[in-house]
């Protein structure tokens, strides 16, 4: 990294539904809504080069924005993943 902003510890509220997920805190906001196929199911994403990113699946994210360290950043539309994380610890 060539600079160092900080860390901050900030209050995380995830609100869920059928289909979004939307993630709120004092520096920023996101809401990331599933891709559905012809069929109506998620779109799977294969072959997925993260070990700790399973079940991965195309997201739309109507909006994403953050504010802090004297910068913001706001975009519209723009594509994600979904995926469960899971970090395990390595074989002892």
């Amino acid at each position: 990294m060539k600079d160092f902003w900080g860390v901050h510890y900030a209050p995380i509220d995830v609100q869920e539904g059928d289909g979004w997920v939307e993630v709120t805190m004092p520096t920023g906001a996101a809401r990331l809504e599933l891709t559905r196929s012809g069929n109506g199911e998620p779109v799977r994403i294969e072959n997925a080069t993260l070990p700790f990113l399973t079940n991965i699946k195309a997201a739309h994210a109507p909006y994403w924005r953050w504010a802090d360290h004297g910068r913001h950043y706001e975009y519209k539309d723009r594509c994600g993943t979904w995926a469960d994380f899971v970090m395990a610890a390595p074989p002892a």
